[in-house]
């Protein structure tokens, strides 16, 4: 990956802002500000989760209040990993427990559900943000008080008692093709785009748009730095392998000079 690619992921990331309001969840928010600017940091991690900690382990290395202890850490029970906590940080006299995650959710209004919040789910629809929420609450803040947790801060001379837990979860939101009405609940600047099923994309009419497919790890990044563009015709092969394995994709749209970006779902 070049360094160039790393600089504009590192960048997209530092611009990337939490999808949840203050009022939505039982932890803290972890108060992401950007101030510093992307270097030529090494990042050889290929998995999108783990390019994320790289950058964000930059971002806490530049921001003098806090020391990083540790991260990545894997909790061991009996040769088996029970769990990993993603970052622990000392902040002047207090200690923080942070969990990291960037999230892409697509909003499905068909979706039964008390409120807008069950309606987010992954692209693949294997995933949901109530699920993510859960997860976090139930099993990985808690994993600090496991008797792993607890030995790891012995460990590192920590009473559990200075630990503080906050959660950092960034991503992109996008809504379905020519919906309207819509109740955001969470962070309307995390809007990336929009949704739509297979079919209807290959029967709507592009004139002068050009098409191309993004890695995972690049979802994140402004459309306007890429380069090779294709036709409809060339997208409608690779999308439909996709479908065929019942793979949802991003699909980034040029037309002239504007830009946008669109998911096209198996489902």
């Amino acid at each position: 990956m070049s360094k160039q690619l790393n600089i504009i992921q590192e960048q997209a990331f530092l611009e990337s802002e939490s999808i949840l309001n203050d009022n939505l969840f039982s932890y803290t928010l972890f108060p992401f500000k950007n101030k510093l600017s992307p270097t030529e940091i090494d990042n050889t991690a290929t998995l999108l989760g783990k390019r994320m900690e790289v950058f964000f382990h930059h971002y806490l290395t530049y921001h003098e209040q806090y020391e990083i202890i540790n991260h990545s850490i894997q909790l061991i029970d009996n040769k088996v990993t029970i769990g990993e906590l993603d970052f622990i940080v000392k902040n002047e006299e207090r200690f923080l427990h942070i969990e990291l995650a960037y999230k892409f959710y697509l909003f499905d209004p068909s979706i039964l559900s008390k409120d807008n919040m069950g309606k987010w789910i992954g692209p693949n629809r294997n995933d949901s943000l109530v699920k993510k929420l859960t997860k976090l609450k139930e099993k990985q803040f808690p994993l600090l008080y496991s008797k792993e947790g607890k030995a790891f801060l012995n460990n590192h001379h920590i009473s559990i008692d200075s630990v503080d837990q906050e959660l950092l979860l960034l991503g992109k939101l996008y809504l379905p093709y020519n919906y309207k009405e819509h109740n955001w609940m969470l962070n309307k600047a995390c809007f990336d785009g929009l949704w739509m099923r297979f079919n209807l994309f290959k029967h709507i009419e592009h004139v002068d748009v050009e098409f191309f497919i993004p890695r995972k790890f690049n979802w994140h990044i402004n459309p306007t730095h890429h380069n090779i563009w294709l036709s409809k015709e060339h997208i409608l092969v690779q999308i439909n392998e996709q479908m065929m394995a019942k793979k949802s994709v991003l699909v980034w749209l040029k037309q002239n000079d504007k830009y946008e970006k669109l998911f096209i779902v198996w489902w």
